[in-house]
């Protein structure tokens, strides 16, 4: 295994082989060497858009805290302010995305000892925009639908006085959300390597992580603990209002990336370990 820790100082790839330890390291490493070319991702695409949306909700009038509000579990906001928090996160997804997958691409690339420049991970995220808009609504859908289902049934559950079937049906719904999680871990990168729609991308993923969803779901637990660490442990409180906010967002943004160069890591992984390098060339071609 090579051991270069950057992006632009690869010379010879990685042999793919799938080690949490290995690649939670790796990962680290190279978000750290190239965390200055991943926030330029960020800037090049969030700024404009965010321009525009912010341009579009003057247009329209929309205040700037624009929020769902519940009562009895039904929506009890106005429908222009539900129409708009759900536009609004609609758009802040794509944006994670669209950013994400340029990360993830240039990752992916120099794992196998290419090197690609900042125009051309670019424009990969921008090729598969459709495929990343398809994620999105597919992820919503299946996010809000369950999300929906736990909070109906357990505001049901508990309003009857079943807290012991509310817990139990929480927890198992827990159980299930994780192994579907874990076998859907490299949804995302195998969209954006393979330029695949989102059905073909978890069927892809569930193929792949047969046989590692142990190590997989020790990884995912490990990255929650650093992810725990950076945001609580070492949270810098301050009693001005505006800094708070600004301090978590400086903390989560280096762990978006890290958790994206995990990802992409582990789909070079599972890719040369289960299919062997003839698809990793397949994939390079």
């Amino acid at each position: 295994m090579s051991l270069h820790t950057g992006l632009d100082q690869i010379h010879a790839p990685d042999l793919p082989r799938f080690s949490a330890g290995g690649i939670l390291w790796r990962s680290f490493w190279m978000t750290v060497v190239n965390f200055i070319g991943f926030v330029g991702f960020a800037l090049v695409i969030a700024v404009p858009v965010t321009i525009l949306v912010w341009i579009v909700s003057q247009f329209l009038n929309l205040p700037d805290d624009v929020q769902v509000e519940f009562s009895d579990g039904r929506i009890v906001s106005r429908p222009d302010q539900t129409l708009a928090f759900v536009g609004f996160a609609f758009v802040s997804l794509v944006l994670v995305l669209l950013i994400q997958a340029a990360v993830a691409y240039r990752v992916f690339r120099a794992l196998g000892g290419y090197r690609v420049g900042f125009g051309a991970a670019l424009a990969h995220s921008f090729a598969v925009l459709i495929h990343l808009l398809e994620l999105a609504v597919v992820a919503s859908i299946v996010f809000g639908a369950l999300g929906w289902l736990v909070y109906s049934e357990t505001s049901w559950l508990l309003a009857q006085g079943q807290f012991g079937v509310a817990a139990f049906f929480g927890t198992l719904l827990v159980f299930v959300l994780l192994y579907i999680a874990v076998g859907c871990s490299v949804v995302f990168p195998a969209i954006v390597i393979e330029q695949i729609g989102p059905i073909a991308a978890i069927l892809r993923s569930w193929r792949l992580t047969r046989g590692h969803r142990w190590q997989i779901f020790v990884m995912l637990v490990l990255f929650a603990l650093i992810e725990w660490a950076i945001s609580h442990l070492f949270t810098i409180r301050i009693g001005l209002e505006l800094v708070g906010p600004a301090v978590a967002v400086l903390l989560n943004v280096p762990l978006s990336f890290f958790g994206t160069v995990v990802l992409a890591s582990s789909y070079y992984g599972l890719v040369g370990e289960k299919d062997g390098a003839t698809a990793l060339g397949r994939i390079f071609a």
